[in-house]
Order: structure tokens, then sequence, then C-alpha cells
């Protein structure tokens, strides 16, 4: 396993609007990108956090999942966000994983949802966990609420080297975010990246960023506060593995 670029971005995103949404995504893509193996993009990166499931859901062939192919290949990077996604006569607020040939590897839908915003009455829960090998590193994936349940992020025998958690996490509760996302790395000894928005979005909820990288000994390693860009960070296999060695708390875990 050789060391993981990669690179989140947090800032605005427009409400409801997924052509404007994806206009301006792909400005950022065209400006400044740090030359990462991995790009990952806020949950609901081309509607906001919306409960207009019927209006806004697309296909796995929609505009949204077609954009992330596209500027995966050209870029020859993997590209990992969320969208509202219908399925089977169902929305799911589902993660997608693209490849550098255009390719979806991988798909998450979000196992807890958000009852006091009502997306529990909008969209089916995921059932499946979701690790994806990217380069050599184990990936878990999951968005936002989860979390705030450590059992479905347990990394029982070391199942993951990297979680993510792509969000919508509003600013009145960011303290939590701040908390969790490094008990997350301690618990698990795993790098973990929170990668939220910042503005207010359609409902008049402000979001004030604070997307963080966090090491597999609880030091926030990259913290973005409230500015808007891109985030960078190369991740060391070499001190993962070692932290794991000298300090093996995962066997003695339930």
């Amino acid at each position: 396993m050789q060391d993981l670029k990669i690179a989140f971005y947090q800032g605005f995103i427009p409400w409801e609007d997924t052509t404007t949404a994806l206009e301006r995504w792909s400005t950022r893509l065209n400006g400044n990108v740090p030359p990462a193996q991995l790009l990952l993009l806020p949950e609901m990166f081309s509607t906001g956090f919306s409960m207009k499931v019927e209006i806004l859901a697309e296909s796995m062939q929609g505009p949204s999942v077609t954009w992330m192919q596209d500027h995966a290949l050209k870029r020859k990077v993997y590209i990992a966000g969320t969208l509202m996604i219908k399925e089977d006569h169902k929305y799911f607020n589902r993660l997608i994983m693209v490849n550098p040939s255009g390719e979806i590897i991988a798909t998450y839908d979000k196992r807890h949802l958000f009852s006091p915003g009502n997306e529990n009455q909008h969209f089916t829960p995921g059932t499946e966990p979701c690790i994806i090998a990217v380069e050599g590193w184990k990936i878990a994936c999951f968005i936002c609420y989860d979390l705030r349940f450590p059992v479905w992020s347990r990394n029982k025998n070391l199942k993951y080297d990297l979680a993510i958690y792509l969000a919508n996490w509003p600013e009145k509760r960011i303290s939590h975010w701040r908390a969790l996302l490094p008990a997350r790395a301690i618990e698990n000894q795993a790098y973990v990246v929170g990668v939220n928005r910042t503005g207010k979005d359609g409902n008049g909820v402000p979001h004030s960023g604070d997307s963080i990288l966090v090491s597999p000994y609880g030091e926030v390693i990259v913290d973005a506060g409230s500015e808007t860009g891109w985030c960078f960070h190369q991740l060391s296999a070499e001190k993962l593995t070692q932290y794991r060695e000298q300090f093996p708390i995962w066997r003695d875990a339930d």
C-alpha cells in the first residue's frame, strides 16, 4: 500500500438547482485542483439537503451521475459524492464512487436517515455497509448522520484504512461534528475525513463548513475552518501501519 493523495471541496451548494450546481462544480474542477487521486464532494452536492425527492431525484443514468463519470474520466481521478437517486420506485441518499475510467465502482445508501429533518419520511434507508479498494487503500463510505452511530462505523479486524463522511452538517451542531470525527478515528485506528458544505441552505439553515481530516491517533491534520475551496493531504501508509503495529488495540475490540 502506497500513500494516497486526497482532496475535498468545501463550499456553497445552490439550492434545488442541479443545472447551476453542476456548472459551479465544473468551474471548481477547472480551477486550482490539487494533484489528488481521490476527490470528495459534500452530501447532495447537486441539490443541497432537500426533501423534494419527486422533483429532484435522478436515475443512475441522470445528469449528476453522468457529470461525475465525465469528470472522473477527464481528470483520471476517483470522485465520490452523494445524490438523490430514484430506483425501483424508492428514493435513496446514495454515495457514489466513480473510478478514473468513468466507471461506478461502489454505491452506498445512507443507513441512518435524519429523522429530525424528516429524511426518513422521504428516503429508504440502506442496509449494507460499503468498503471499497482505492489504490490499495480500503475506504469505508458513510453519509452525515451515520457519524453519530459508532457501531455502524466499527472497524472490526481493520476492515478499512480510511473512513469518509460526506455531509450537510448544520453550524448549530458543529461542536458535535468536531468531537465525533476524531472519536471515530481514535476508536477505529483509521484516517477519517468529514466533508461539509458552507452557507445557508434553502430552509435558512446555516452551515459553517469545518471539514476536517483526522489521523488514526486523533490529530486533526487538515482543518478547512469556514473557508471555501479545495483541501489536500497525502495520507501516509507507513504511519498508519506503524501506529497499528505499535499500539494494536484493535485486537481487543468487542
